[in-house]
């Protein structure tokens, strides 16, 4: 960073410019400034203030970036890692979409990372509290946490504006499942809630059946079963390895009743997907139609997720075995299915109960105590 000196006409008047490094852009900035060489040093006192001020190093540098720019960069990044992918971006784009006056009146997607508040996302988290249980705003804020943390480490911002916004506390009450008399009102009530959701049935069926989540169900491909082995494919893990799950009779007899053909007018189309709509394409949500039969049934505080809450309840419940449910609803620790290990009071009684027991029913520790016992008698 320096002052220069160059004759640039014939009368030979020397003209003073600035010679200095842009610490944005990383490139040489040489320019002329007057033929006084004080105005030039004073500028170039100017400029080396302004840089100093604005921070010279990288790595004090804050790259302000706007949000919609940060958030499609964050979801190109989470793509290749988390399965919760388009809960995501269906998150960035809700709170893009929210404005208040915390926002100015503006959308979100309109202000720079900066410009963000604790405040905009107290209002945010208010305004997804409206007809929505806790536990989804609470991921909603942990998605939108996750967000600025990963704009904090590439440079985009300085500030995390949802670290002080409180999560709702959840209860730790027992899980709601279906009793076996809701299901019942459940499976009648499909047939009733609309006359147009004819495949609603077969998705309840198959999620109480299964424990699948309502995305693994509504994007189920023909090519995923296996009907000769009974088995429904849902994904693939990190390391490679297909997600499956068991079926029942009852599933089978739900995929019995559908069928991958369809005529449209003098066409035939063969369909990719289980579940799709007059066009072959995937059907997107059954909210309305679900919804519709639980009012029918009458069932109350229950959603979709219920029904998988139910198949795990109930394995528990009929089983007493939480390796069994863990593996079966394919959790990655076991601290995820312990919730259900309550429903099953009777399951380290029975476990403790047949301890010594051999293959011919007889109990080793118990043969012990009454042969000690005839000794005695003796």
């Amino acid at each position: 960073m320096r002052i220069f000196g160059r004759i640039i006409n014939a009368d030979g008047v020397k003209h003073w410019g600035v010679d200095y490094m842009d610490p944005q852009t990383g490139k040489r900035i040489r320019k002329l400034i007057s033929p006084n060489k004080k105005q030039a040093e004073a500028v170039l006192a100017k400029i080396r203030t302004s840089i100093l001020e604005t921070g010279y190093f990288e790595t004090n540098k804050i790259k302000n970036r706007s949000f919609v720019d940060a958030s499609a960069e964050y979801l190109k990044f989470v793509k290749q890692s988390k399965k919760s992918y388009t809960s995501d971006e269906f998150t960035l784009r809700t709170f893009g979409a929210f404005s208040s006056e915390s926002t100015g009146n503006k959308p979100i997607s309109e202000l720079l990372l900066s410009e963000i508040t604790t405040k905009a996302t107290e209002d945010f988290k208010l305004f997804r509290s409206r007809g929505k249980e806790k536990a989804t705003v609470n991921r909603a804020l942990a998605v939108l946490k996750h967000f600025f943390n990963c704009c904090i480490e590439w440079g985009y911002t300085d500030e995390n504006p949802v670290r002080k916004v409180k999560l709702y506390k959840l209860s730790d009450g027992k899980t709601r499942f279906l009793e076996n008399d809701e299901i019942e009102a459940l499976l009648l009530a499909c047939d009733k809630a609309d006359t147009r959701a004819k495949h609603l049935k077969p998705i309840v069926v198959i999620a109480l059946n299964t424990g699948m989540r309502r995305g693994e169900i509504l994007g189920m491909k023909w090519k995923d079963i296996d009907s000769k082995r009974g088995i429904i494919y849902t994904g693939i893990t990190k390391n490679g390895e297909r997600l499956k799950k068991q079926m029942n009779s009852n599933v089978s007899r739900a995929l019995e009743g559908l069928t991958a053909f369809r005529d449209k007018g003098d066409k035939f189309y063969i369909d990719e997907y289980v579940f799709r709509n007059k066009d072959g394409k995937p059907i997107i949500d059954i909210k309305r139609s679900f919804n519709t039969a639980l009012a029918v049934a009458g069932i109350e505080n229950a959603t979709f997720h219920t029904l998988r809450h139910t198949f795990a309840s109930h394995l528990m419940m009929k089983t007493g075995n939480i390796m069994m449910v863990k593996e079966a609803l394919g959790h990655n620790t076991l601290k995820m299915t312990e919730r259900y290990s309550h429903l099953s009071p009777g399951y380290k009684q029975k476990a403790i109960e047949d301890l010594y027991e051999k293959k011919d029913g007889t109990n080793m520790a118990q043969n012990e105590v009454n042969e000690n016992k005839v000794k005695a008698d003796y």
